[in-house]
């Protein structure tokens, strides 16, 4: 699997994205902008195709604490991006031969920061979204940034697997900071998640089904508690061991069903894979911290218990 090009898909939009679209100038002069390679190409004119969107060198700087020199743009991560995006929201743009008639079309249907509301697609309620401090979000990059690796490709998949786990504990005002202002019904952050697990199955995606069972009638047949306690655990058990090869090859997000983000026995896999690298150890960041040495603990038990 090429790693790089998921860590570039998992951060082709920055988790603070809609802040390029009106955004309060209080918060968006907290991104400082070293790094990316394409500072200033937000000024080229429309069309040229080194033109970069704000919130595209928003992005490249952070990829840029990771991976020195990279462009986020590519064109797998824009077809990913393309296919993410229709899956989770209806925006249609007219196929416009004037380029007038173009502006007017996108300037009519811009939703700014401060009119964008976040919708949840089952209750319909709306509210104000929420925006990561964009100071804390480079901080964090900075720190991962410094982590020893022995390879470029082993750091974009320990630091992919970090992001895809921990990204919306840190943060968790990206689940409520939505993709697209004009279809606020969808995170970023499952966006993200979407076009990295898209871009993995390019250029022939495929859809595998697998179940095991049947489990009712093998529950059913538990005679105490923790009968069915072991029967449920050893069909989950099951499972997440033929689940684990793609994951390994492909990574967590390519799993659609059941969602694998905070599932124990993937935490515990996590766990084993990124302490792999001892670097991770002086990581200063308090949830991961937690994370980490409670699976410590966890381990030493287990350890101990054999």
């Amino acid at each position: 699997m090429d790693w790089k090009l998921k860590l570039k898909a998992l951060l082709h939009d920055p988790p603070y994205k809609i802040l390029a679209f009106g955004g309060p100038r209080q918060i968006t002069q907290k991104i400082n902008l070293q790094k990316a390679p394409h500072i200033g190409y937000n000024t080229k004119p429309k069309g040229d195709p080194n033109r970069h969107e704000l919130h595209e060198i928003w992005a490249e700087e952070l990829l840029n604490y990771i991976l020195d020199g990279e462009c986020v743009k590519s064109d797998e991560v824009e077809n990913a991006d393309s296919l993410a995006s229709a899956q989770s929201r209806i925006v249609v743009k007219p196929q416009l031969q004037d380029k007038q008639k173009e502006k007017e079309f996108e300037d009519k249907s811009k939703v700014d920061y401060i009119e964008c509301k976040f919708m949840d697609i089952f209750s319909e309620n709306k509210e104000d979204i929420q925006t990561p401090d964009p100071e804390k979000v480079q901080k964090l990059f900075e720190q991962l940034g410094k982590l020893n690796f022995s390879k470029q490709d082993e750091r974009a998949k320990f630091i992919f697997l970090f992001l895809w786990r921990f990204y919306p504990e840190i943060f968790p005002e990206i689940n409520k900071h939505p993709a697209d202002s004009r279809a606020p019904n969808h995170s970023i952050y499952d966006h993200l998640v979407q076009t990295s697990a898209i871009v993995s199955a390019l250029p022939k995606p495929a859809f595998l089904l697998f179940t095991i069972g049947p489990v009712q009638s093998f529950i059913s047949k538990a005679r105490k508690t923790s009968d069915l306690w072991a029967g449920s655990y050893m069909l989950s058990y099951l499972i997440w061991h033929s689940m684990k090869p793609l994951v390994e090859e492909l990574g967590p997000d390519v799993i659609i069903f059941p969602n694998l983000l905070r599932q124990p026995l993937v935490d515990r896999w996590l766990y084993l894979e990124i302490s792999k690298n001892s670097s991770f150890e002086n990581l200063d960041e308090p949830k991961f911290k937690e994370w980490f040495e409670k699976w410590k603990i966890k381990e030493k038990e287990n350890k101990t218990d054999d």
